[in-house]
């Protein structure tokens, strides 16, 4: 990448704060992106990681902003999943039930990372457990909503049974897991569960206006709840505590499909070390099953799969987005890797959707006054 490049990614930056004339969504309160390719490394922050209120002036968001990853914590898991699987610990085929004998479904780790194990994609276990060992009972007997392998159904379920997988492989809580596995032989100082009182810290969601959405609607999917049988919906700012209401309100603020915590440099280190088989993460045998599609368009093991063009190349491309406003993706074996980190949620209008946030900032990766730059299948 060259100074064009460097030129063009805070361009990019730059229209997601101010979108043109004609956009459905509305922009951000601030946003982080970085891209690292084998030669060089660019990031731009710009706007607010913390918007002013009445008694408050904003707080500028930096490139150190610590984000709530939200689903980003899934590649984390899948990662954490992923060096188990190299190190013969786990086994994709494995049942689910070795780990976890109180669930109530058989289900292999291979069907949750592709999210084929049937489960509910969400399910608000917080109304009725106020803590992990609750939730977890709740959804351990939860029916099953799909015949399993009957196809994707993206699934938050399965990523905190996989989170628990990890528990029990690791002997240890999925904090210490996810810092022996990945945190630390990475050098990521700044991944970590919440809640957390960094100084630099983005908001992530005007309280849980999301959640009392979908429990009021029994949209998108139906729950026998409103918003009314739940009692402790956050108001106003979120700061420090995860977005997620499962993860806050039911999990202890810990699990494996949402809680996580970074930086967007330590971000760019991880998604970067992902692609180039850096810091002994997994066997290139291991890293060859995950990174492939799987039997539904666009799902590899725990991330989606999309094609990226860079400089006129076609490339494949693993990302996964977070429901806050981060995304983390990269090229396998290319040393290229993309970051972008927004509070989406933090806007009074249509949050803007991650796909279109990615594809604004994977057009800095395209030979500079090219268009159409990043095409996803």
């Amino acid at each position: 990448m060259t100074a064009a490049h460097d030129a063009a990614l805070a361009s990019a930056t730059e229209r997601i704060l101010n979108p043109p004339a004609g956009t459905t969504w509305t922009a951000p309160a601030g946003a982080v992106v970085a891209v690292r390719t084998p030669h060089a490394t660019f990031i731009h922050a710009a706007g607010d990681r913390v918007p002013a209120t009445a008694d408050r002036p904003a707080t500028p968001m930096t490139t150190s902003t610590v984000h709530d990853l939200a689903s980003v914590t899934k590649a984390v898991t899948t990662t954490a999943i992923m060096r188990l699987v190299s190190d013969g610990t786990v086994g994709l085929d494995d049942d689910v039930r070795e780990y976890v004998p109180a669930f109530a479904h058989p289900a292999t780790v291979r069907q949750l990372l592709l999210h084929r194990a049937g489960l509910w994609e969400w399910w608000p276990l917080y109304v009725t457990a106020r803590d992990r060992a609750a939730a977890h009972a709740e959804l351990d007997s939860l029916p099953a909503r799909y015949p399993a392998d009957s196809g994707r159904h993206y699934s938050d379920l399965g990523f905190m049974l996989l989170g628990r997988v990890v528990e029990a492989a690791s002997g240890t809580g999925l904090p210490d897991a996810v810092d022996r596995l990945v945190a630390s032989p990475m050098g990521l100082t700044s991944l970590g569960f919440g809640p957390r009182e960094d100084a630099d810290i983005a908001a992530s969601s005007y309280g849980d206006v999301t959640e009392r959405r979908m429990l009021a609607t029994s949209q998108p999917y139906p729950v026998p709840y409103t918003d009314a049988d739940m009692d402790r919906w956050r108001d106003g700012l979120v700061v420090g505590a995860a977005g997620d209401c499962n993860t806050h309100h039911a999990l202890e603020g810990v699990s494996g499909h949402a809680g996580l915590f970074a930086a967007v440099p330590d971000l760019l280190t991880f998604a970067h070390a992902l692609s180039t088989g850096e810091h002994g993460l997994a066997s290139r045998e291991v890293t060859d099953v995950f990174f492939a599609d799987g039997p539904d368009q666009g799902q590899a093991l725990g991330w989606r799969t999309q094609t990226l063009r860079i400089d006129g190349d076609r490339h494949a491309f693993l990302y996964h987005p977070g429901f806050t406003g981060t995304t983390v993706g990269f090229v396998p074996g290319r040393g290229v890797a993309v970051v972008v980190a927004t509070n989406r949620l933090v806007t009074e209008g249509e949050p803007a959707p991650n796909d279109e946030l990615l594809q604004i900032v994977a057009g800095a990766l395209a030979a500079p006054g090219t268009s159409n730059s990043a095409r996803y299948a």
